[in-house]
């Protein structure tokens, strides 16, 4: 398996809708490094979560309540570029409001 040529795949994490973790997304099939958005009107903390096993996870990327404060109040998307190979990510909450967070990176893929 290689990658594809330059073509990203998208992927939403699965953030939970109170405090606490969310579900692991299988990330497995994209190599490379990985950029993270988060868009939306946000307060608190968003901690991306990593795993090479799927059961011990650690964190690898965050997004803090203080990059809200020296942004806009209303939406807004930052972003997180990491370079580690994962089979599983998962976000832990911490915040108000709820938001959406993707990941990018090249999909992995039969090549001739």
């Amino acid at each position: 398996m290689s990658s594809c040529g330059g073509l990203n795949s998208f992927k939403t994490v699965n953030v939970p809708v109170s405090n606490g973790l969310g579900l692991p997304l299988d990330v497995s099939d994209l190599i490379g490094p990985k950029t993270f958005y988060l868009s939306g009107p946000f307060e608190g903390d968003y901690v991306i979560l990593g795993s090479h096993d799927g059961v011990n996870f650690v964190p690898i990327a965050q997004f803090t309540g203080e990059e809200a404060r020296f942004g806009t109040s209303g939406p807004q998307t930052v972003r997180r570029d990491i370079n580690f190979t994962l089979a599983e990510i998962m976000v832990e909450r911490a915040a108000n409001k709820s938001v959406n967070i993707t990941v990018a990176a090249q999909k992995v893929c039969p090549c001739s």
